[in-house]
């Protein structure tokens, strides 16, 4: 008999063994496990069919850039501003937007240029399916007929999924947006959207810091390195611990420069004669806690930094000490030489005129014979 053969006997064998035992429940609980599948499996289904595929979206283009960095509630003024928001689909195209900045938190009303989508919802059409009714952003039509939703907003220059619900295809379209900060009116930020440009030649200098907030226990090393480059200033910033294992600023977390001693992180200066908010992670607690902590940089107590100077000086002044005594040295040798050229040509000039002179008198001394 073949191998195929055996295997269908001995399902078949088992079968009938198991019908042979009482088994009270047991069928009863597999099909009630086998409708749960097939709820499931057609929901999953179902889902899928609600969610637009690739082949039906226009195409994709990003947004934003990526040296933007985030911009959150707390670094807005509270208010109502003008603002423009890129859009990552043709289909999707946002033609005004008032974003509304609360002690709660940021939303914006976004008005679309076309009536296509029934309601928005701020992440993807699989996260919106599962979503409460609750959760999605209806329209409000305008008197000219536009669409306007009301969304929230977690952060400015920060990619933002976002899926509308199209009215005509009944599907969630994916899209991303993202809110531009640099186009908010001149006072709406709290914050830099850049690193201070500083008006310093490019070079080492010493900086004097202060640092507040957390508990008032923990410092940093003032004066500190402050290394300017092309006007970007990078600050060092040495902990009186070493149980701080990364630092977040402006949203980017940085990692010790250094594997031994005092925790030392290199960061981008922000601002000058103004407190730069960081977060700072101690490990000195039972379990880890990002701290926030304010650190000041004055511009008057920035300094060149007068060690590395004075060693330039020093070893220009070497080079020239030891120039000078290869020239005295070179100097000495030429002199010496011309020297020991004179004596000897007044030697030779003194053998050849006693040579003269001896053979003058052995010729004299010839004719007197």
């Amino acid at each position: 008999m073949s191998y195929r053969y055996k295997g269908i006997l001995r399902i078949i064998t088992a079968v009938m063994i198991l019908c042979a035992v009482p088994c009270e429940g047991l069928i009863p609980g597999l099909l009630d496990e086998a409708k749960v599948y097939a709820a499931s499996a057609s929901s999953d289904t179902d889902q899928n069919s609600m969610i637009a595929s690739d082949d039906e979206k226009a195409p994709a283009t990003s947004v934003g850039s990526e040296d933007m960095i985030p911009i959150y509630a707390q670094d807005v003024n509270e208010g109502s501003y003008d603002m423009e928001v890129e859009s990552s689909s043709s289909m999707f195209r946002i033609v005004a937007c008032k974003l509304n900045v609360t002690s709660s938190g940021m939303s914006a009303d976004i008005t679309l240029g076309g009536t296509g989508y029934l309601k928005l919802y701020m992440g993807t059409g699989l996260q919106a399916v599962e979503a409460d009714e609750s959760e999605y952003s209806l329209y409000n039509e305008g008197a000219d007929g536009a669409y306007t939703y009301t969304v929230p907003v977690e952060a400015l220059n920060k990619p933002l999924e976002c899926s509308g619900f199209s009215k005509k295809k009944e599907k969630w379209y994916d899209h991303q947006i993202c809110f531009l900060a640099d186009t908010l009116p001149e006072g709406a930020l709290k914050v830099a959207l850049k690193p201070v440009t500083l008006s310093l030649k490019d070079g080492r200098y010493k900086a004097d810091v202060t640092l507040t907030g957390g508990s008032g226990k923990a410092a940093i090393e003032s004066p500190t390195e402050l290394n300017v480059s092309e006007g970007a200033g990078i600050l060092t910033v040495t902990w009186s611990s070493p149980n701080y294992d990364y630092m977040i600023v402006r949203g980017v977390r940085y990692e010790p420069v250094n594997t031994t001693g005092n925790s030392v992180f290199e960061i981008p200066l922000w601002n000058i004669d103004e407190p730069m908010t960081v977060i700072a992670d101690t490990t000195a607690m039972s379990t880890p806690h990002e701290i926030e902590y304010d650190i000041t940089v004055t511009y008057n107590g920035v300094r060149r930094d007068n060690g590395g100077m004075i060693a330039g000086i020093l070893i220009i002044i070497a080079i020239i000490a030891v120039a000078i005594i290869v020239t005295y040295t070179d100097s000495r040798k030429k002199k010496q030489d011309v020297k020991d050229a004179v004596n000897a040509e007044s030697t030779a000039d003194a053998e050849n005129a006693a040579d003269v002179k001896d053979k003058a008198d052995a010729a004299a001394k010839a004719d007197e014979r």
